[in-house]
């Protein structure tokens, strides 16, 4: 039988040591482990989304950062449960998705290890973009959102990553022909051997303001 003054007296130890194991607390307590299983459900403690869920912690003690996030010697617990969970809410909530490599950097894990289980989850939506999978909300409206966002920053970046020299081409292009339609100047461009396309063009005449001149209609 748990006491009051038992179950005190290993709260106090708990709150001191922040994290516990079924084990631990097993032997603290004196009990079996449903009984344990038990106080923790009462105690509304915190399960460890890494390390098989071993762990647990009060609620109260985690300080969890912006994500919703709280690690602890290794530890890693979340406000919305499970692993899964959490990766649901962090995918959905996201601004313009995530792909594995930003999950696996959030929750401070290995994407290999665990997102290949998530792939097919009915609440999210998994395409290619840039050869690389993007996570969004399974909610058209949410996930056309998150998207069109990732869509424009990764076109920002392509503009960005160009060189001096390839931006000075495209730059002398729309000096010399101010009015060529921007598919036949990619044309052009490529045959000089650059390798570009609309959305880097685009993104590389917004960086810098300009804006492309349309041939003026011809009088009837």
């Amino acid at each position: 039988m748990i006491t009051t003054d038992l179950e005190r007296e290993v709260l106090q130890k708990f709150r001191k040591r922040k994290i516990l194991t079924i084990e631990q607390l097993h032997t603290l307590l004196s009990c079996s482990i449903p009984t344990v299983r038990k106080r923790l459900m009462l105690w509304d403690c915190h399960t460890s989304y890494n390390r098989n869920g071993r762990y647990y912690t009060l609620s109260g003690i985690p300080q969890f950062d912006e994500y919703g996030l709280w690690e602890y010697r290794g530890i890693r617990f979340s406000q919305f449960g499970t692993l899964k969970q959490t990766i649901i809410h962090l995918i959905s909530e996201s601004d313009e998705g995530l792909t594995a490599a930003e999950t696996g950097e959030l929750v401070g894990l290995n994407p290999r290890s665990f997102m290949v289980h998530f792939k097919e989850l009915p609440q999210l939506h998994r395409e290619k973009l840039q050869g690389r999978y993007l996570y969004t909300s399974a909610d058209p409206a949410t996930g056309g959102r998150q998207r069109s966002k990732r869509e424009a920053t990764v076109k920002k970046a392509a503009a960005l990553n160009l060189s001096d020299h390839v931006a000075m081409l495209v730059f002398a292009d729309f000096i010399r022909n101010p009015l060529t339609p921007l598919s036949n100047r990619i044309q052009q461009l490529r045959r000089q051997g650059l390798s570009v396309d609309e959305k880097i063009i685009t993104a590389l005449l917004d960086r810098h303001g300009i804006t492309e001149k349309k041939t003026p209609e011809q009088p009837t």
